[in-house]
C-alpha cells in the first residue's frame, strides 16, 4: 500500500487548510477552533524536532573537535548521534504524512462544502482530549502492522488522555509504545533537552 505524499511548509500557509478555516470562521462553525488546536499542535510538534536536530548538530561539532580519532567515548557518542538522527528523521517522515492528511483532509471538506454546503461541515468532529479525524483517517487507511508507532504530542492539559489506546486498536498488529512523549503548549519552546533525551532513549532504530 503506498504512502500519502509528504506536506511541505506550515500547515497555515497551504491553501486548502486556508480556505477550509475562513469558510468555517465565516459561517461560525465551532469546529475552527478545534482544527487551529491541531495545527498548532502539529506546528509545535515541528519545532520540537528541528530543536533536537539543532541539538545534535551541536554534538556532532564538539565530537568533531576531539583530538583523539580512537577515543572509545568518542565512537560511542557518534554511534549515539547517528542512531538519533535516525529516529528524528523517522519521526519527522510520519509528521509529513499526517501533515499531508490534514491537508487532504481540508480540500476534501472544501469540496464537500462546496457540493452541498454548510450541512457538509455541520458535523465537524470535536478533536477535544482525542485524535484528530485526520489522524484516524491515516491510521485507518494506511496498514502498519509490524512496524512501531511513537506516539509524541504538545497538549492543553489532557496529555495523551486516552489517545494511546486508540491508536492500538487501530493499528492492533503494530507495536504501539505507551511511553510517548507529551508537552504542554506552554512548556514547548524549553523542551528540546526533553526531547532529545527522550528520543535517545527509545533505542529504536531503522
Amino acid at each position: 500500500m503506498g504512502r500519502p505524499k509528504k506536506a511541505a511548509g506550515p500547515l497555515l500557509e497551504n491553501e486548502h487548510v486556508k480556505e477550509l478555516l475562513a469558510i468555517m470562521k465565516a459561517n461560525r462553525l465551532s469546529g475552527a477552533e478545534d482544527l487551529l488546536a491541531v495545527i498548532h499542535q502539529v506546528g509545535a510538534m515541528e519545532k520540537q524536532l528541528d530543536a533536537a536536530v539543532n541539538e545534535l548538530k551541536t554534538m556532532r561539532r564538539e565530537l568533531e573537535t576531539m583530538r583523539e580519532e580512537s577515543h572509545p567515548i568518542k565512537a560511542t557518542l557518534q554511534n549515539a548521534v547517528k542512531t538519533l538522527e535516525k529516529n528524528i528523521a523517522v519521526m519527522r517522515e510520519r509528521l509529513d504524512e499526517l501533515k499531508a492528511n490534514i491537508i487532504d483532509g481540508c480540500k476534501n471538506a472544501v469540496a464537500a462544502f462546496k457540493e452541498k454546503g454548510l450541512s457538509a461541515l455541520r458535523s465537524y468532529p470535536n478533536w477535544n482530549a482525542d485524535l484528530p479525524q485526520p489522524l484516524y483517517t491515516f491510521l485507518e487507511q494506511y496498514d502498519f502492522s509490524g512496524k512501531t508507532i511513537v506516539p509524541f504530542c504538545p497538549h492543553g492539559g489532557s496529555g495523551f488522555s486516552n489517545t494511546i489506546s486508540t491508536i492500538s486498536q487501530l493499528q492492533p498488529n503494530a507495536t504501539v509504545i505507551t511511553d510517548g512523549f507529551t508537552v504542554s503548549r506552554d512548556r514547548v519552546a524549553d523542551s528540546a533537552n526533553d526531547v532529545t533525551a527522550w528520543v535517545q532513549g527509545l533505542n529504536i532504530t531503522q
